[in-house]
């Protein structure tokens, strides 16, 4: 059984009791209300225990207006209290009365199914609101039992939870269970001022945020936390948080206006405390509780402390302070480098002394300076703690010329992966020579000449007494790659004992010495010539599995981030290994920019979210293009293919005067499409 002992962050708990539904905090924080099906008490919020001072649940009587779904203590008034009843039932109650049975004052039964939410008024402490699982809202004026309330019809789903705003105290927000989120003005009852499509699946808790009077957060059962902008032309959530359970409940921490704090409604039973400006660790966990939370608040608007209770029961005093940090226990040492030859490193407890001077860096890659050495450090602050930042290169080693970004992508885009192998040896030798990659150069020509004219021969019919073997050849095979070949050859003369023209040099005689080169290549960070002569030569020499497939994903890597998709793309299909062939078999999502306004179309429709214009107007007829659109890839302009054939036919500038010159050519597009489009 846990006690106290084992949760260091619980201050105080209370005897537990049947399964609690809501709590709520006295104005002056000295008392706090429980509420449940069978449960209606209040406590006394003492330093290290809860004090029962009343019970307002009569023993014995079964009236299903004391089961209790929701409660809320009035924010000015010390003895009035308000509940939410699973008979469609609002009933307010005043502790200064004496008898259990004369505290109910008034109980307001205009709803039709359970009323899951209420929410006092900030600034007229008379009125009430109230959100059903009818689907509508209903304001009360608790003075005067004979006047109705006023009603809210969202025409929608059930209604989850109802927030006024703090700042605008005519204005209220409201959770659905279809996954929406509306706000409402109370001066005009008959349509909602503003309608969000926030997530997938009930919306089970909103907050306003108690300091950005135009913010407010969302949670759901789809596991997210959301934060949205209510300006007019926002139409996506301002951030996102991933929880791993569905969201119960949600508060802004008091004084931090980026942390949010959530409880789950189904399984988890725990108290996260998340910062949206880092959202995928909570920055505080609290535990104690053994099921749901089903609700908490903030004690007296202190950022540490809250009180929390749960379906088991139990009612916690808790301070975050004393939780479970968990970003305390993440390495926050790295290392990592980039293409452009700088790395960097962070280490938490390295302290910069200015008097003492940085080591001079030389760069590991010749003929390219870092732009980042004339960055010395930079301190970077992480929460309560800070850490050191250093950016800088390694030293030069000069048997290896390095990675230069443009020979890199020059090679990635020419290189050819396609047999036979004497001709993609030959172009590959050919390209490297130009871009001034000499010793590549020289290595591609090695292999177009080893593997000149060479028969398909079986190794069981290879026979080591080839007369071709002999001293010669062998120290040819036994020269550095590293040096000239062409510069060798010629130093045996005329009288050497072999010959790379009619006959043929059996493999076996150099395979070895070819593999060694190649995992030379890889071995000293060539790994683009070391991926593609594995690609070349993958069924004529032996190099392990895992060798391979660390060249060939390094390979892809620095592809993908000098953005270059087709090369990576070819690599992977080309590639025999199937670990490497299964990246294209993965789901692949490609999102077109708005011709408007250049922004991502990240969901398909016909208007963009960020411009609110059409996604496919023609640029000619200016119309929404609803059959076969076509657009240049270079400027995003389209339209009517039949109006774009017309006017490409005598035109290469584009028609929406972009000034940009298009590559489409009408004489190349289905004549069979262009007849069915002018019919």
């Amino acid at each position: 059984m846990c006690t106290l002992a084992d949760h260091p962050e619980t201050l105080a708990s209370a005897p537990k009791q049947q399964s609690l539904n809501a709590l709520s905090l006295s104005p002056d924080a000295t008392f706090v209300v429980t509420a449940g099906r069978d449960v209606l008490k209040i406590y006394s919020v003492q330093v290290d225990t809860f004090a029962e001072v009343d019970n307002l649940r009569p023993s014995g009587k079964a009236n299903l207006s004391y089961s209790t779904v929701d409660v809320q203590w009035h924010p000015s008034d010390q003895y009035r209290i308000a509940t939410a009843a699973t008979n469609n039932a609002v009933v307010i109650w005043n502790t200064h009365r004496d008898g259990r049975t004369q505290k109910r004052e008034r109980v307001i039964s205009e709803h039709t199914r359970t009323v899951n939410r209420i929410c006092w008024h900030p600034n007229n402490n008379y009125n009430l609101l109230s959100g059903s699982q009818d689907g509508t809202m209903k304001l009360w004026d608790t003075r005067d039992s004979s006047t109705k309330g006023l009603t809210f019809v969202a025409k929608s789903t059930a209604v989850r939870d109802v927030q006024f705003n703090p700042f605008y105290p005519n204005y209220f927000g409201a959770a659905f269970e279809n996954g929406t989120v509306q706000v409402w003005d109370i001066r005009n009852p008959s349509v909602c001022e503003r309608k969000i499509t926030a997530h997938q699946g009930l919306v089970m808790s909103i907050a306003w945020h108690p300091a950005d009077r135009s913010i407010i957060a969302s949670g759901g059962r789809d596991r997210l936390i959301k934060v949205w902008d209510l300006n007019p032309h926002v139409t996506n959530p301002k951030h996102t948080i991933q929880t791993i359970a569905s969201i119960g409940r949600v508060a802004w921490r008091p004084g931090h206006v980026s942390h949010i704090a959530s409880s789950g409604c189904l399984v988890d039973s725990k108290i996260y405390v998340w910062d949206y400006n880092k959202p995928y660790i909570p920055t505080c966990l609290l535990s104690g509780h053994r099921e749901p939370v089903t609700g908490f608040i903030w004690y007296n608007s202190i950022a540490d402390r809250l009180i929390s209770c749960s379906k088991d029961g139990s009612l916690l005093f808790q301070d975050m302070r004393n939780g479970y940090q968990p970003r305390a226990h993440i390495r926050r040492v790295g290392l990592s480098w980039n293409i452009h030859d700088a790395l960097v490193s962070i280490n938490p407890t390295a302290t910069s002394n200015p008097s003492v001077p940085s080591p001079r860096n030389t760069s590991f890659f010749p003929g390219k300076t870092s732009r980042a050495l004339n960055k010395s450090s930079e301190a970077l602050s992480t929460g309560s703690s800070s850490c050191t930042m250093r950016i800088h290169t390694p030293m030069r080693v000069p048997q290896y010329s390095g990675f230069h970004s443009t020979i890199f992508e020059h090679l990635a885009r020419r290189y050819r992966l396609h047999p036979p192998l004497k001709d993609l040896a030959l172009h590959n030798a050919k390209e490297s020579r130009e871009i001034g990659a000499y010793q590549v150069s020289q290595t591609w020509l090695m292999l177009a000449t080893l593997y000149e004219d060479e028969p398909d021969v079986k190794e069981s019919e290879r026979s080591p007494d080839s007369p071709l073997s002999s001293p010669a050849l062998s120290a040819v095979l036994e020269l550095d790659v590293t040096n000239d070949l062409s510069q060798k050859l010629e130093d045996f003369g005329d009288d050497a004992d072999f010959g790379f023209g009619e006959a043929w040099l059996p493999s076996h005689h150099f395979e070895e010495h070819i593999r060694d080169m190649v995992v030379w290549y890889g071995n000293n960070g060539d790994i683009q010539t070391a991926a593609i002569m594995c690609l070349a030569l993958h069924n004529r020499i032996q190099i392990p599995t895992q060798t391979q497939l660390t060249w060939f994903f390094s390979y892809i890597e620095l592809l993908h981030r000098l953005q270059l998709w087709t090369p990576a793309n070819e690599i992977i299909r080309q590639c025999p290994l199937d670990d490497v062939r299964s990246l294209n078999q993965k789901s692949t999502t490609v999102h077109t920019n708005c011709p408007s306004c250049g922004k991502p179309l990240l969901r398909s429709g016909w208007a963009c979210d960020q411009c609110n214009k059409p996604t496919t107007p023609c640029s000619i007829c200016h119309q929404r293009v609803r059959g076969t659109y076509i657009w240049c890839q270079g400027c995003g302009h389209g339209g009517h293919m039949t109006h774009m054939a017309e006017w490409f036919a005598v035109n290469t500038v584009c028609p929406a005067g972009c000034a940009h010159v298009c590559s489409l050519t009408p004489s190349t597009w289905n004549r069979d499409t262009l007849s069915s489009q002018n019919s």
